[in-house]
């Protein structure tokens, strides 16, 4: 084998190994945002190895950019691989892998800065990794020699799948979060429950069964709402509420409700 022949085979050998990493740090990250995994909670060294298969896709990145200079068969030049459409071999297929890269550095970079910078910043750059696997998967499937391999096919249809499963799985879990955070939540604030102490029966519990602070009340100080309105309400029956609240019969009953 000369050196030409290790120049290609180099070149295609890391793409492909760049490409299976990405997709792996894309997927645990998904795996990672989601209900999946946090059920349970997340170990560390997920999060670590997340990071680790960013690096590693950095690396073989750089590897197969090498490489395709290298090799005398094309004749690549580095602007050829850093300037999108300046290619003459298949410029639109070169041009999806250069947007897969610079989306890659993006990613890479803002991840090794992420205490320094804004958590909004680091987030919106961290959700092009999706672009970043979509363009990766384009340019390999337009400008791979390996592309007509069965077992490139079978990776790069069990990646997409994945991928896509998680990604819709991650929407409809977020979705779904929102629109409980967006349902009213009333708090019960000063309710007595006919104990000889005074207290409160649900400690400030919410009607939804979470814990919820009263109304207008943060740190231990009260403070009222200018929108809540005082309502009394006949408790002949607490039954709507967890647990019995007052023993029958004693009376009406005062319910803090924010509007």
């Amino acid at each position: 084998m000369n050196t030409a022949q290790l120049a290609w085979f180099t070149a295609r050998s890391a793409g492909i190994v760049a490409w299976a990493l990405a997709t792996s740090s894309i997927l645990l990250g998904l795996a990672l945002s989601t209900r999946l995994v946090r059920r349970k909670g997340v170990p560390v060294w997920l999060n670590s190895l997340h990071r680790y298969l960013g690096t590693l896709t950095l690396v073989f990145t750089a590897v197969h950019l090498g490489a395709l200079v290298a090799d005398n068969w094309v004749h690549f030049g580095v602007a050829d691989l850093l300037v999108p459409m300046a290619s003459t071999w298949k410029p639109g297929a070169v041009a999806w892998g250069i947007v897969a890269l610079y989306l890659l550095v993006a990613v890479q970079v803002t991840s090794w800065c992420k205490r320094w910078l804004p958590r909004r910043l680091w987030h919106a750059v961290h959700l092009t990794s999706i672009p970043l696997f979509v363009a990766g998967t384009v340019h390999g499937a337009q400008a791979g020699a390996d592309r007509g391999h069965a077992v490139v096919q079978w990776g790069a249809l069990v990646g997409s799948a994945g991928t896509l499963f998680l990604l819709l799985f991650r929407t409809m879990s977020g979705s779904g979060r929102r629109r409980r955070g967006r349902s009213p939540r009333v708090g019960v604030g000063g309710l007595r429950s006919g104990r000889s102490d005074g207290g409160n029966a649900l400690g400030d519990q919410g009607l939804d069964g979470g814990v919820e602070p009263a109304v207008g009340e943060r740190g231990g100080q009260r403070r009222e709402h200018e929108d809540a309105v005082r309502l009394l309400i006949a408790l002949d029956d607490a039954e709507f509420l967890p647990g019995r609240l007052r023993d029958p019969g004693s009376g009406p009953e005062a319910v803090n409700i924010g509007l």
